[in-house]
């Protein structure tokens, strides 16, 4: 039905698709905040998260957690210390100092110390200031991570908050808090980190806190790391180098196995508890070693006040936000990062469930469509969940599954619904007047598939208006005998009026005789339709019909014959009208001439000869489809039925011996009123071909026969 080009329709709107979603990609790659597809995306990667907390966490055996609450802000502002917020940095120094004693191998301070505080000095420091009491410790320490963080999100390069010479000096290091990775994805939640940015006072890499500890405890020579796209290698004095997977921007996605009231295998406990430890140390007291080995992180866990270090994260509005510093980590020491799909992975991912929508909104039923739809949405959810879980394995889900699959799907399933609303006209323009309303309503609930060429059982039918082209020839003899008696009359009579045109008369004659076989092929068509018949074509005066297409049916053969036979007998009951019509004409017609009127015309009385022929035939549009298309059958069995009708007299029905097969398998009753007559030899058909008739006139009421 439709036109060759329409069938590449549904690749091109699919690759439009791909293409539309691939470039809008690229571009809003450069927009962040008109960037809805990734914000999407990153909707999806907080839903996982939430999820991952319902598994069983992966969590590094060495980790320990200080974290300064209420109680803790509380209890050291008693006496003796009596100290208020922000504390005296001989408080961290005294924590720091036992952290050591009890053999912690890395300890990071998320809290930033970007100016002195200038206190005196004081007997218990041993007459030093709580500075430089602090910085006596981060040296004797050794392994003590300080922190600073940006002075502005957006700024390019990274301008960072200074720290005091005295602090950078004596810590290990210096780390940052990763919070320039909130600026890149636009968002306020966070969801990474910036695995490090550039000093611009060193030119050195800066490290994000987490990777710094756990570099530390796993002796990774972190200054020799190399930084590959996508990826960071982090070599071992001891062992093969640690990889860390990188996302735009350098970041690194947090993997926040370690959350609040989850229950993990980690030691943890308010800092007064730890300052207490600190003090009973330097009375002599015993104290047990509970950090031994261990990584240590000091963050601020008090809700509310100047220093309040809550924040969104994917687990909840509102999250400790050191703890960012305690997951890396732990990604580092356990060697689980989550990894995103790279932008190839995702492009093939939007190519291949494009194509996937395109097969379903194309080929499968828009009921059966809609269930694998559910089907594919549900199960490639099902699979990030899985893949995310249980490997941290990032598989896109926004672009490829909501744009392209669901996109792509609805554009299909829209532009079905336009084309088949097309089609169903076109099936309409084609069909309407070549089959029956029943048969109609089949065809329009069959696939488009139905109407392809094909090879089907059919029976074929051809019936000829006997003596029309006598008749024709007859009429215009008349209408030229009319128009020479006229103009010899004008010239003997001297009338100069003028006449028609002859070729206005003549006109007129061959539209009255054309009149007169469309109303016998009018006749012959409704009946052909009335038996579910397919109506072919007319060629000149003939009628071609067949059965079995579009629409299968097994019984072709028997509905085609019922079709000739009531053609016979509507043809038959037609002419007896015409002859009661003739001879009432006939009667008028004595009064007519006795009072000078010219006579009145009988109508023309015409028969039909007709054959069928039943066989396995070639169906479907012949023609070109921008001018001329028409749904046919052809073939050898077409080219008997032909011939075989004209060899058949007038009032006759002559069918093939498959036919009369048929037609004894499925109706013997019919087949046992056939009468067996001898062969023939039909032009171009090199066997004879036994033949049946037809009888139709036995039941008929009044006399049988013609007149």
């Amino acid at each position: 039905m439709r036109q060759p080009a329409a069938k590449l329709l549904p690749v091109w709107l699919t690759a439009s698709v791909v293409l539309v979603i691939c470039s809008l990609k690229a571009v809003l790659s450069y927009f962040p905040s008109l960037n809805l597809p990734e914000r999407a995306e990153l909707f999806t990667f907080d839903w996982r998260t939430r999820l991952a907390l319902t598994a069983p966490a992966l969590v590094a055996s060495n980790l320990a957690v200080i974290y300064i609450d209420e109680s803790s802000l509380a209890e050291l502002n008693q006496p003796p210390g009596s100290y208020r917020w922000p504390w005296p940095r001989s408080v961290y120094g005294r924590v720091i100092r036992e952290l050591k004693a009890e053999g912690a191998k890395a300890v990071g301070i998320d809290g930033f110390f970007w100016d002195l505080d200038n206190y005196p000095q004081q007997a218990d420091l041993g007459g030093l200031t709580p500075d430089v009491f602090f910085a006596q410790q981060l040296q004797a320490a050794g392994n003590v991570v300080l922190e600073t963080t940006t002075e502005d999100l957006s700024v390019r390069p990274a301008r960072l908050h200074a720290v005091p010479g005295l602090f950078r000096t004596n810590a290990w290091r210096l780390g940052q808090d990763g919070m320039r990775a909130v600026s890149h994805d636009n968002s306020d939640r966070l969801r990474s980190v910036t695995a490090f940015v550039m000093n611009p006072q060193t030119g050195e890499r800066l490290w994000h806190m987490g990777l710094l500890l756990a570099a530390r405890a796993l002796d990774l020579d972190i200054d020799q790391a190399v930084v590959q796209p996508g990826r960071i290698l982090l070599p071992a004095r001891h062992g093969p180098p640690r990889v860390v997977p990188l996302g735009a921007q350098n970041q690194i996605y947090i993997d926040w196995v370690i959350a609040p009231q989850r229950d993990v295998e980690i030691i943890e406990g308010p800092f007064a508890r730890y300052y207490d430890d600190a003090l009973r140390r330097e009375r002599g007291e015993a104290v047990p070693d509970l950090f031994r080995d261990r990584v240590v992180l000091v963050g601020y866990a008090a809700a509310g006040g100047r220093a309040s270090d809550w924040g969104a994260t994917p687990l909840a509005d509102s999250t400790p936000l050191f703890l960012s510093h305690l997951n890396v980590a732990n990604s580092l020491l356990t060697g689980r990062f989550i990894t995103r799909a790279s932008p190839w992975t995702e492009n093939a991912l939007i190519a291949g469930l494009a194509l996937l929508s395109a097969a379903l909104g194309w080929r499968l039923r828009v009921s059966w469509g809609v269930a694998a739809f559910v089907v594919v949405v549900a199960g490639y959810l099902a699979l990030a969940a899985w893949l995310f879980v249980a490997r941290r394995y990032w598989l896109p889900v926004a672009t490829p599954l909501g744009g392209a699959f669901v996109m792509g799907y609805v554009c299909l399933v829209s532009y079905r619904i336009v084309v088949e609303s097309q089609d169903r006209r076109r099936m309409r323009s084609v069909f309407g007047k070549m089959v029956s309303p029943s048969v109609f309503n089949l065809l329009a609930q069959q696939p488009a598939a139905a109407l392809s060429s094909t090879r089907r059982p059919v029976t074929i039918y051809f019936a000829d208006v006997r003596g029309f082209t006598r008749f024709l020839e007859d009429s215009h003899a008349r209408t030229v005998k009319q128009l020479q008696g006229r103009a010899l009359g004008k010239r003997l009579e001297g009338d100069t009026r003028k006449d028609p045109p002859e070729e206005t008369l003549i006109a007129q004659g061959v539209r009255e005789s054309l009149d007169t076989v469309n109303l016998y092929l009018g006749e012959m068509a409704d009946v052909i339709k009335a038996h579910d018949g397919t109506l072919d074509k007319y060629i000149g005066d003939c009628v071609m019909a067949f059965w079995g297409a579009p629409v299968p049916d097994e019984r072709h053969a028997v509905a085609a014959v019922r079709a000739a036979i009531a053609v016979q007998r509507a043809i038959h009951a037609r002419n007896q009208e015409r002859l009661l019509e003739n001879e009432r004409r006939q009667r008028e017609n004595i009064e007519r001439l006795s009072a000078g009127q010219p006579a009145q015309e009988p109508l023309p009385v015409l028969r039909v000869g007709s054959a069928l022929n039943s066989g396995v035939a070639a169906v479907g549009f012949m023609g070109s489809a921008a001018h001329l298309s028409n749904y046919t059958v052809f073939g050898r069995e077409v080219n008997i039925a032909s011939r075989l009708e004209g060899a058949a007299a007038a009032d006759r029905i002559l069918v093939t011996e498959a036919t009369f097969a048929e037609v004894q398998r499925h109706d013997p009753a019919l087949a046992a009123t056939f009468l067996k007559i001898e062969r023939m030899n039909l032009a171009g058909i090199p066997e004879p071909v036994q033949v049946y008739e037809v009888p139709w006139q036995s039941d008929l009421p009044g006399p049988g026969g013609t007149s």
